[in-house]
């Protein structure tokens, strides 16, 4: 199990992760284009690829459900990639 490197409170993780963004994005229609395939092979690897499906349920369980957990710990590799992942989404 890889270690904890980043530790955020709820409060935190509705600032800092980006997750009511990129459910909206990956549930809408932005996300099924030709433009977007494009961008999203050039610009994440594959592992980021299918890691960002995993964080996309996540993001999907706690926009739905309303609620993010209380505290929530993550190596810095998945906050960066919540990070670029939500950039991303921004630019579709």
């Amino acid at each position: 199990m890889p270690a904890i490197d980043i530790a955020l409170s709820g409060d935190e993780v509705q600032r800092k992760i980006p997750y009511v963004l990129i459910y909206e994005t990956m549930s809408s229609c932005k996300w099924r284009t030709q433009t977007r395939k494009k961008k999203w092979i050039k610009m994440f690897t594959e592992h980021e690829r299918r890691r960002s499906i995993i964080l996309y349920r996540q993001a999907s369980a706690w926009a739905v459900k309303g609620s993010v957990p209380k505290i929530l710990g993550m190596t810095a590799e998945t906050y960066d990639l919540w990070q670029k992942l939500g950039s991303f989404c921004s630019t579709l």
